[in-house]
């Protein structure tokens, strides 16, 4: 019998924030309308955070305290890194940047060619069990009170509003609101200056309501009885053989993964021809090299960049799909990269003989998995120690097998989330309290059922 074990390793991006500046310090383009998707105000820092980590389109976030004591977060499609100084003494300037986690996935063939039988005998028994459990918990959900209507709940201000942010879309003003666990609701308008307006509330009743002169939607906050259900099974099994034979297995197993690099292909005056029109993905300026690389890397469609720094000063970055093809000699000392992938393989060769063999065997199946929660629920301790690692880009089956391999894995949690990015999260525990996360991410958590017994085989040979 022959057994080769293979190995591949793949990089998997995540986003990460840069400090970029802090107290009394901000960037040069704070007030560039052009630059800014949101305005908040009212909101804390790690709020502000989270609105720029889950908007693909934001490169970084000003979040600071002005003279009136109100908290603003600004989110920017382009952040300048040229700091300058404001008048805010509590501030903090972050830049969204990709960090790359390396994933091991590890699996074991086994292969065998035998001839010359002279006896062989087989006994077997199978034993199997199956368990059903069904589980029940509270779910938020919300209901549509008034949509698209003047009407409104009286009690949008003061005591019973929890926080103001503008420039919300619908499915946002919910998500703030199902994040906090003393949320009951919300009132969302726009006020026709292409203004949105969301209030969270503590409460919405619907007897109290008043008549305004926009038309708005208020939906409530509730909790809802939901169950799930499980079953679980197992199967042992006991093998006896007696075998005499000749035999030769040979096995060759090559895997290989992949990480971005880059290669310079041009310097100096020489550069590709076509910087503009079709050919060119995105441009930015003042930026460094490396966060031209960055912003190259995060983006599949992009082939190589075009770094320069101009006769003005001006550092400008040109993200093209194409780098290959006519050059030109211009006016300016730049370089053209182009992005390629180092591939990384392993290769395992393994080879036996033998002529006589005899072996007991006695085997469980793999580890059986439990679901506990699907849907919008999900573990509650979900970073910290808890969690042992995240991967993207998995089949479900791919992450119940890296908890299989795992030993320190108890359960996963397996989504498709609101970005359309499919993750996994493996955990040391999911058997200990959960919550409703975000209402667009649809999952399913399951917890992982370790055999009772081992599998043990006993071998005896005569070469």
């Amino acid at each position: 019998t022959s057994t080769s074990t293979s190995t591949s390793t793949s990089s998997t991006p995540r986003y990460v924030f840069n400090v970029v500046a802090g107290n009394l310090r901000g960037p040069k383009n704070a007030e560039n309308d052009a630059d800014i998707i949101s305005y908040t105000e009212n909101i804390q820092l790690a709020s502000c955070k989270s609105l720029c980590l889950f908007d693909l389109d934001c490169e970084g976030y000003f979040w600071y305290i002005d003279r009136n004591d109100v908290m603003i977060c600004k989110t920017f499609t382009f952040l300048s890194t040229n700091i300058v100084n404001y008048p805010y003494t509590t501030a903090e300037t972050g830049l969204k940047v990709v960090e790359y986690t390396t994933a091991t996935l590890t699996s074991t063939s086994t292969s065998s060619s035998s001839s010359t039988s002279t006896s062989s005998s087989t006994s077997s028994s199978t034993s199997s069990s199956t368990s059903t459990s069904t589980k029940s918990f509270y779910d938020a959900v919300f209901k549509t009170i008034w949509q698209n209507s003047k009407y409104r709940p009286s009690d949008i201000t003061d005591a019973n509003l929890i926080t103001r942010y503008v420039n919300l879309t619908l499915n946002g003003c919910q998500n703030v609101c199902q994040s906090k666990a003393h949320c009951g609701g919300f009132f969302y308008v726009n006020n026709g200056n292409d203004v949105s307006v969301c209030r969270t509330l503590y409460s919405v009743d619907p007897t109290n309501f008043s008549r305004g002169n926009i038309a708005g939607t208020t939906m409530e906050r509730f909790f809802e009885t939901s169950s799930t259900s499980s079953t679980s099974s197992s199967t042992s099994s006991s093998t006896s053989s007696s075998t005499s034979s000749s035999s030769s297995t040979s096995t060759s197993t090559s895997t290989s993964s992949f990480a971005v690099s880059y290669s310079l292909l041009y310097e100096g005056n020489l550069r590709v021809l076509d910087l503009s029109g079709d050919n060119l993905l995105l441009r930015l300026v003042d930026v460094s090299k490396t966060r031209c690389e960055i912003a190259c890397s995060v983006r599949d469609t992009c082939a190589g960049f075009y770094y320069v720094i101009n006769a003005n000063s001006f550092k400008v970055c040109k993200l093209l799909l194409n780098v290959r093809g006519d050059t030109k000699v211009g006016d300016n000392m730049g370089e053209t990269w182009e992005k390629m992938y180092k591939g990384i393989s392993t290769t395992s060769t393994s080879t036996t003989t033998s002529t006589s063999t005899s072996t007991t065997t006695t085997t469980l199946p793999t580890f059986s998995y439990e679901t506990l929660y699907s849907g919008s629920r999900r573990p509650e301790n979900w970073n910290d120690d808890n969690l042992i690692v995240r991967l993207t880009s998995l089949s479900s089956a791919e992450c119940e097998v890296q908890c299989n391999i795992d030993e320190a894995c108890g359960g996963y949690y397996f989504t498709l989330n609101h970005n359309s990015v499919l993750v996994c999260r493996l955990f040391k525990s999911v058997t200990g309290p959960s919550v409703v996360g975000n209402v667009l991410d649809s999952g399913v958590t399951k917890n992982k059922i370790i055999p009772g017994t081992l599998q043990t085989t006993f071998t005896s040979s005569t070469l």
